[in-house]
């Protein structure tokens, strides 16, 4: 089994804690380990969750958009 599936899972039965008006996902589209259908279902559980899919980029989202995740968190935690 994959080491990291633990976290997930212990995500998984902790998600309903957060506020969903506190949570932006930005995600790789390409991302070679958590495709978007994980995004999908943390929306599903975090409904009104701000989210943003890089369609260009992967599973090391701010090495390959480093200047616009930097400026959409910059963006959320000042809204």
């Amino acid at each position: 089994a994959d080491p990291a599936w633990e976290i997930v899972a212990r995500v998984d039965k902790k998600i309903h804690r957060l506020d969903p008006d506190q949570v932006l996902f930005l995600w790789g589209a390409k991302d070679f380990v958590f495709d978007t259908c994980f995004l999908d279902e943390f929306l599903k559980r975090l409904p009104g969750a701000q989210s943003h899919v890089f369609s260009d980029a992967g599973h090391y989202l701010f090495e390959d958009k480093p200047d616009q995740t930097t400026e959409m968190i910059h963006q959320f935690l000042n809204s």
